[in-house]
């Protein structure tokens, strides 16, 4: 069940209620899916993505390395939303961003505010904060062995900070898109609106990094550095912290055909709602 949470002092911007392609996403029950069944056959670790881009046909774009201040000071959620402000204000410093996410002290457990279950999702969306054009820091609480669809971020900075559990996330590049560097940024967000339900290979969706993030760490991606999907394989609950920069209402999906020989993926327009807006529930009658 919900708690009820105290407004926190920021601008809240109006969120649609409807359901939507995501909510059928995050409501649909299967668990988390096996290698076998999950875009691989391309795969490459980490330490093999000159591999996978050979392989691919399509030019990796460059992965971000962050560096961690061990000065940060710890902050509170209030403080982390008004550090974001401040930050945000000035402009877009992603270390600076990485450093002040990673500040975040979830020790306190104020989270657990804005923490919401519900057994016949995959994970809920909850929003904590969002400043117009600025950012959105929302709160997704897993069930176990469940996973998110293959998206993309629509042209926003997405952090990731896991607060309890442990997530894996797995990074694809969509060949002549997202995370393909041989593809302008202008090119790249003409593609964002796409036609319902149209299709492509499978074979454009290359697998090139795969991760397991336990409490504490943060992951960051953007659509420059490709797509991913995000599991709770663990049989444990976890609850990750999301910063949207900016936030976003809308963005792509990609998920295996059920019909055929299985060679396509659909690719899907998905609209963001949330379950919960500063702990209180949204109704979506």
């Amino acid at each position: 069940m919900a708690t009820t949470s105290a407004n926190m002092d920021v601008t809240m911007h109006p969120t649609s209620a409807h359901h939507d392609a995501c909510d059928k996403l995050s409501t649909d029950s299967a668990a988390v899916p096996n290698k076998d069944s999950t875009l691989d056959s391309t795969a490459a670790s980490s330490a093999s993505l000159s591999q996978s881009q050979s392989q691919s046909g399509c030019r990796l774009a460059a992965v971000n390395k962050f560096t961690l201040n061990p000065d940060e000071p710890k902050r509170d959620l209030q403080q982390l939303v008004e550090a974001l402000q401040e930050e945000l204000e000035k402009g877009k410093d992603l270390n600076r961003l990485y450093n002040i996410m990673m500040s975040y002290d979830a020790s306190g457990n104020e989270w657990k505010r804005f923490e919401y279950w519900d057994d016949k999702k995959k994970y809920t969306r909850n929003l904590i904060a969002e400043i117009p054009d600025c950012f959105g820091l929302m709160l997704l609480c897993w069930n176990s062995e469940k996973a998110s669809p293959i998206h993309n971020h629509a042209g926003s900075e997405c952090f990731m900070k896991v607060l309890q559990g442990s997530i894996m996330e797995r990074q694809y590049v969509i060949r002549g898109g997202e995370g393909d560097g041989s593809v302008d940024k202008d090119a790249m967000q003409q593609q964002q609106s796409v036609a319902e339900n149209s299709r492509i290979p499978r074979s454009d969706i290359i697998l090139t990094n795969e991760k397991t993030y336990t409490a504490g760490s943060c992951t960051f991606i953007n659509d420059s550095l490709g797509v991913h999907a995000i599991s709770n394989p663990s049989s444990e609950r976890a609850v990750t912290l999301h910063c949207y920069i900016p936030a976003y209402d809308a963005c792509k999906s990609w998920s295996p055909t059920a019909e055929g020989d299985g060679e396509e993926c659909r690719v899907q327009q998905c609209h963001i709602s949330y379950d919960t807006e500063q702990g209180e529930r949204v109704s979506h009658d």
